[in-house]
């Protein structure tokens, strides 16, 4: 079971699985420029296509997990039959997982099936409404799903007026620290950008066209081919994104020193300086320089300690900004209005899909402006309120 384990593992890192495929490719077309043109934009396709280190990382535990399970049972694990992926999921729901649990683990099974030239055995109605079962069973058991609460355009207004009574450590970079603070919130707000992505831009992401900046991307999440938001300049100067980026852009100058994160944390040097720090790249080069625990079974391939290592970076990075972010909401005595909302982050591209929802912007705009490719994310991520009678939107 463990050789079939580390195989199948392997499957994650298709570029290198495909290399006799790109090698045939290329020789067809040799002497063909036509040709050659649409390999590259084949290339591109399968690039943007290909999982996030993060998923990479998430979907081998996950079927990690499944193997093991199968083999408990004298189950095949792949390929698996529609029935054995039913009662995973009737096991899962037993241990007390989540529907946003079991749908990933769904999703890893996914992965390994159609990368592996199989059918995905979870495409069926059945399974689709046992995961769906999950959710009504979790609530009826009085069980909540916590979900980040919407941060509305009054408490970003109510923090930005308190930034001042921020207290931040050391007092040398409490200023430049709230500078940087105040740029990442209207940004991701008015974006609708993951905090994990603010965290991870660079610099070169910022591009002028036409007399407008715009903050691009090559990869999102839920938009492999990437996308561009503009950064808007609006009359209140208070929560101006563009005004705040620009006084970032400035203030972090002199201490950048070729750093190219966007949103780089201001550190003090052993010097005694005021220094920009990667803590992406930080992290993730003592953690590979740990190197390849080969034989531990949370790494069965050196990509997947890689992507691990590339994975804490982005969590130690993003975990800065959303604590400073989280101080703040709480000085500026912003709460959740439910149980079942906790501040996060991830507050900001909620609320901004909120108020836009509340204000009747239609939802394939919304989901244009954050870089979702489906219209029901958005009604996912919205926690807007229809009225309760249609004909009330006729106002007679």
């Amino acid at each position: 079971m463990r050789a079939e384990t580390v195989e199948h593992l392997e499957l994650m890192a298709p570029a290198e699985k495909s290399t006799a495929l790109w090698d045939e490719l290329d020789a067809c077309g040799a002497a063909n420029p036509e040709l050659l043109e649409l390999i590259e934009t084949a290339r591109g396709m399968v690039s943007t296509g290909e999982l996030a280190d993060n998923s990479i990382r998430t979907y081998a535990s996950l079927w990690r997990g499944f193997v093991t399970w199968c083999a408990g049972f004298g189950l095949t694990s792949l390929p698996a039959s529609t029935g054995t992926v039913l009662l995973y999921v009737a096991a899962r729901a037993s241990e007390g997982r989540s529907s946003g649990t079991i749908r990933s683990d769904l999703s890893a099974i996914r992965s390994y099936h159609l990368r592996a030239g199989y059918t995905n055995p979870g495409d069926h109605e059945a399974v689709a409404l046992a995961r769906q079962g999950v959710s009504r069973v979790r609530a009826a058991e009085g069980r909540m799903m916590v979900k980040a609460h919407p941060l509305s355009l009054d408490e970003m207004i109510a923090m930005v007026n308190c930034l001042g009574a921020l207290r931040i450590r050391p007092l040398s970079l409490s200023e430049l620290k709230r500078i940087r603070l105040k740029a990442v919130l209207l940004n991701s707000w008015f974006s609708g950008r993951r905090l994990d992505e603010m965290a991870r831009a660079e610099m070169p992401w910022l591009k002028g066209r036409d007399g407008v900046l715009y903050l691009e991307s090559d990869h999102q999440k839920r938009k492999h081919s990437g996308f561009a938001t503009p950064v808007e300049r609006i009359a209140d100067e208070r929560i101006c994104p563009y005004c705040a980026l620009q006084a970032w852009l400035e203030a972090s100058a002199p201490y950048r020193g070729g750093v190219q994160r966007l949103f780089a944390m201001p550190e003090i040097s052993e010097s005694g300086e005021i220094v920009l720090v990667d803590r992406i790249t930080e992290v993730t080069a003592k953690k590979l320089a740990t190197g390849w625990p080969a034989g531990d079974p949370r790494y069965p391939t050196r990509a997947e300690f890689e992507a691990k290592c590339r994975a804490i970076g982005l969590a130690v990075a993003t975990r800065e900004l959303r604590d400073g972010l989280v101080l703040w909401m709480r000085l500026a005595g912003v709460t959740p209005q439910a149980p079942d909302r906790a501040l996060r982050g991830h507050s900001t591209r909620r609320g901004l899909i909120t108020e836009l929802r509340a204000a009747g912007v239609d939802p394939r705009a919304v989901a244009d402006h954050v870089g979702l490719a489906t219209i029901d994310l958005v009604e996912r991520y919205s926690d807007a309120s229809s009225s309760t009678n249609v004909l009330d939107a006729l106002d007679l």
